[in-house]
């Protein structure tokens, strides 16, 4: 269910189709909360692959680290 609901949050921020977040793309649908350069810096930290953009297995990394250090400050 998890993969499920992580494959359509990927699919819904890669506006263009091609099965990568870009940048541009993460900024978008992230306005208020990233300006360029932090959206710029996630995706340097990430990208695992240095071909400048998100796959989805990165995405998901993202999003597991995220969880991680939400948690970490919870506790």
């Amino acid at each position: 269910m998890v993969a499920i609901v992580a494959s359509s949050l990927f699919a819904a921020l890669d506006k263009d189709g091609d099965g990568k977040v870009s940048a541009s793309e993460l900024r978008g649908c992230m306005a208020a909360a990233l300006n360029e350069e932090e959206a710029a810096a996630i995706l340097v930290a990430v990208d695992a692959d240095g071909d400048g953009l998100l796959d989805c297995d990165e995405f998901l990394r993202l999003a597991h680290d995220a969880k991680l250090n939400s948690q970490a400050k919870a506790t």
